[in-house]
């Protein structure tokens, strides 16, 4: 007998989280999964990550309302963790000017380079050569200044080379403490994805959704048959065909 093809389930869109948005409150069954995952694991080492959830899930089946007490209290704490945490970043949204706030000030919250000495050098002198030859363009401005540095020597240069070693030294600090916030975030970001794609494995048990694996096995099944299929269709057009061949030649 034909084995049919099982209908999978459209995914849920989930709107994309805005950075430094609050993770989630996870749900009672999240927390138990989080809890007990680590002993399955541990006692069936050769179960896939589906199959361990499943067992997950008839574990979470088989406790009572008094097992799952423990597990509702953290998932009732975490909500309201959430709620508060949410109530801060819309606070926060609202007086940076909108959604997309957050995202603005992550990005310039990078440290801007250290300026060289004749960078400067130029913004020191600048407004005295605009001043000395009214009239010319930037580009000449900056050729002007370019001949003025080159005559300069190294006492003249000392005031701006200072002031570059100062301004590299500043840029060194903030980027080591930015590279630190990075990575922090980026492990944090890591955490936040192994988290959401437990919960989809846990609702997808909680909803009682097949494994995808059995799925590819019944694919598996149908596909010899259709080939099987193929082959005797080919047959049955080559023998019409060299049927209409012998009439012919009669």
């Amino acid at each position: 007998k034909k084995k049919k093809k099982k209908k999978k389930k459209k995914k849920r869109r989930r709107r994309s989280k805005l950075p430094g948005e609050p993770k989630r409150g996870k749900s009672a069954y999240l927390c138990f999964t989080q809890h007990a995952r680590a002993s399955v694991v541990e006692k069936n080492p050769t179960l896939k990550t589906t199959e361990v959830m499943k067992v997950l899930g008839q574990q979470w089946k088989s406790l009572d309302a008094e097992g799952k007490k423990e597990f509702v209290e953290q998932a009732k704490e975490d909500k309201q963790r959430y709620e508060r945490e949410m109530k801060a970043f819309n606070a926060t949204q609202a007086k940076n000017g909108g959604e997309h706030a957050s995202e603005k000030t992550t990005k310039e919250a990078k440290p801007k380079r250290g300026r060289s000495a004749y960078l400067y050098f130029v913004q020191k002198a600048r407004a005295s050569v605009v001043e000395e030859n009214p009239g010319v363009k930037p580009r000449e401005v900056m050729k002007l200044l370019g001949e003025k540095w080159k005559k300069l020597d190294d006492g003249a240069k000392k005031e701006f080379v200072e002031q570059a070693a100062e301004d590299k030294e500043r840029y060194a600090a903030e980027m080591k403490i930015f590279n630190a916030n990075k990575q922090q975030a980026k492990k944090k970001k890591e955490e936040d994805d192994d988290d959401k794609m437990e919960e989809e494995d846990a609702v997808k048990v909680e909803e009682g959704e097949d494994d995808p694996e059995e799925e590819d096995e019944d694919d598996d099944d149908f596909e010899p048959q259709k080939k099987k299929k193929q082959k005797v269709k080919r047959k049955s057009v080559k023998i019409k065909k060299e049927k209409e061949e012998e009439e012919e030649e009669e």
